[in-house]
């Protein structure tokens, strides 16, 4: 795949080893982001339609019917491939793709790859349990760990399914659409306008969007070429979801686009710096400012060890925010800096330390999944105001890590 000649630019000036410790880490992880897949995961209880759907935006049919498989993995690759982890924990790979020989071994997960078209845009997670409210609840936090993107497939999300839904991080909830799998049977039975209307509500509130669709006559718009009969996938309310499920992953990569703009306009060798997206962009602030004296900018310490004592990282983490913003409220108060850019170089260092601390999300604790995305946000965000040496920038960035501070208070006093 074809990388754009900003990214290409980002990947050759990580490549260099030129830049400061901090900025390299950032430079790191926007182009991890922008090259990876958007992970969509498709959630739901049993038999609520999720291997259909799955189907339908493999583009075919990929699970048989009927078939008990546990949850899958579909991720883009050159050629077919499946790779199954069996119950003992090891593992099984082919260079064929048969699920249904593959059931009779009971495995516990199943991962393939294959050259679909739309797997290099997004990797699709079906997530299956065995209906017990133990393993729901098991299955939905480990997953959304690994989730960019959620569809939850029902037919009248019921209470129980809007209690699991509440564990999930608004985060991901933002991201997210309600999808109404079999409408077509809903539709005949004369139920699924009304059950469109007493959802609205629910999901105004708890997910992007709600899509009525019928799965199964949305699989059978597919034609043989990868394209799809347009009346049939039109009529199914496929074309919808689709469009807008793809609509989500391009606004979030024309969103990274921009930070690797941004940041290649901060850092770029002087001469070789990407256009600047507009005239009116405000020129880029020294990349290391000169630091105040000591406790404003100190060395940078770990806020904890990401693979032990989880219980007290993030009180860790709360305390290193404070004594970060207590510091550079004295320095402030003691007329040590007006410098905007001192200011905004010491809020993007302690939004960093954090990012870097809860950037993995395997060991991020799922009651926390929301708490690490804002870190991440936060300093997405501060490196962006750091182009703008100017004291409303300065003011936003203090605001941000306040609200950063705010934010994990009162998710530890719960």
């Amino acid at each position: 795949m074809n990388q754009a000649p900003e990214l290409e630019q980002l990947d050759k000036l990580l490549s260099d080893g030129q830049l400061p410790k901090d900025a390299a880490q950032m430079g790191a992880r926007l182009l991890k982001r922008i090259n990876t897949p958007v992970r969509v995961a498709i959630f739901g209880l049993p038999q609520s339609g999720k291997s259909s759907l799955l189907n339908f935006l493999a583009g075919e049919q990929l699970v048989p019917e009927n078939i008990p498989i546990p949850t899958l993995e579909l991720l883009w690759g050159e050629n077919e491939s499946m790779s199954l982890t069996l119950q003992d924990g090891t593992t099984q790979n082919s260079n064929t793709i048969a699920l249904a020989k593959a059931a009779g071994q009971n495995p516990a997960f199943v991962t393939i790859k294959m050259p679909a078209p739309i797997l290099k845009s997004i990797s699709m997670l079906e997530v299956v349990s065995d209906g017990s409210a133990n393993d729901l609840t098991a299955s939905l936090d480990w997953a959304t760990r690994r989730t960019d993107l959620a569809l939850w497939c029902t037919q009248e999300f019921s209470i129980i399914e809007q209690n699991l839904w509440s564990r999930v991080p608004d985060a991901i909830k933002d991201h997210s659409f309600l999808v109404l799998t079999k409408a077509d049977i809903m539709s005949s039975d004369g139920v699924l306008s009304d059950k469109v209307s007493e959802l609205q509500s629910i999901a105004a509130n708890e997910f992007r969007s709600i899509f009525p669709i019928a799965t199964l006559q949305a699989s059978a718009a597919a034609l043989p070429d990868g394209s799809a009969d347009e009346v049939t996938s039109n009529a199914s309310g496929g074309k919808a979801l689709h469009k807008a499920l793809l609509r989500q992953v391009e606004d979030g990569r024309q969103a990274d686009l921009g930070s690797v703009l941004i940041f290649l306009n901060r850092y770029a060798p002087k001469g070789k710096k990407s256009p600047k997206p507009a005239a009116s962009t405000p020129t880029a602030i020294p990349a290391s400012p000169e630091p105040l004296p000591a406790p404003l900018m100190p060395e940078v310490e770990s806020v904890g060890d990401p693979t032990v004592n989880l219980e007290k990282r993030w009180p860790d983490a709360l305390q290193y925010l404070i004594d970060r913003g207590s510091d550079l409220s004295r320095a402030v108060a003691d007329n040590e800096t007006n410098d905007a850019a001192v200011v905004l170089h010491h809020c993007a260092a302690t939004a960093d330390q954090l990012a870097e601390t809860f950037e993995d999300e395997t060991t991020i604790e799922p009651e926390f999944a929301d708490l690490q995305e804002n870190i991440l946000e936060t300093a997405g965000m501060i490196l962006l105001l750091n182009l703008e040496n100017e004291e409303g920038p300065a003011a936003d960035a203090v605001t941000l890590l306040l609200q950063l501070r705010k934010g994990m208070e009162e998710k530890l006093a719960a």
